[in-house]
């Protein structure tokens, strides 16, 4: 789960198989999930049922979790499945550094457009996209490896049919491989 969307989606999907279980319930009015029974759990379960006890809006529970739910990253990291915040940031610049240059390549295309009395709008346009492209990559760094989006990918392939229409038992599957928008046919849409 913390490989396709990092710790929200391994809480999400922790949450849904406690809802799955019958441990929690969504309170549609209060927006928040309701303790049921605590019996038979452990780890990260465990943890989330006493979050819950005390404040179950999804905001609050993912962050007093924030700790718990970190620590699958490292194992992650040493697998080499998870890019680590050097890693992290050397990515960063790496996959920005083309569209800067392409951009600073524009830059100087409009200066000498604009000195030849040349039209520029439409190399002022491409500037402007590839210079936003730029910045996304700057704000939106990778966190997986290429082998952790392999094993990803391989994943989803295998649990095709899981990520469709799971079946009893499969919820917290389909959840970790494609996240929350599998639980809108379910009893479980509000959260």
């Amino acid at each position: 789960a913390y490989l396709a969307g990092g710790p929200t989606r391994l809480l999400d999907t922790q949450v849904a198989a406690l809802l799955d279980s019958g441990h929690l319930r969504w309170d549609e009015s209060a927006r928040a999930l309701r303790l049921v029974r605590q019996d038979g759990l452990s780890g990260l379960g465990a943890q989330i049922a006493r979050a819950v006890a005390v404040n179950g809006t999804p905001a609050k529970l993912e962050h007093s979790l924030r700790l718990s739910l970190d620590t699958p990253r490292k194992a992650l990291i040493q697998r080499q499945l998870w890019l680590d915040d050097a890693a992290r940031a050397q990515a960063r610049w790496q996959l920005a550094l083309l569209p800067a240059l392409l951009c600073a390549f524009g830059l100087a295309k409009i200066a000498i457009g604009l000195a030849r009395d040349k039209p520029i709008g439409f190399i002022s346009l491409m500037t402007a996209v590839v210079a936003i492209y730029a910045l996304v990559q700057l704000a939106s760094p990778p966190t997986r490896t290429r082998r952790g989006d392999q094993v990803l990918l391989s994943l989803k392939l295998r649990h095709a049919r899981a990520q469709r229409a799971p079946l009893a038992g499969e919820l917290p599957l389909a959840v970790a491989l494609v996240g929350t928008s599998v639980l809108g046919g379910t009893a479980y849409a509000a959260y």
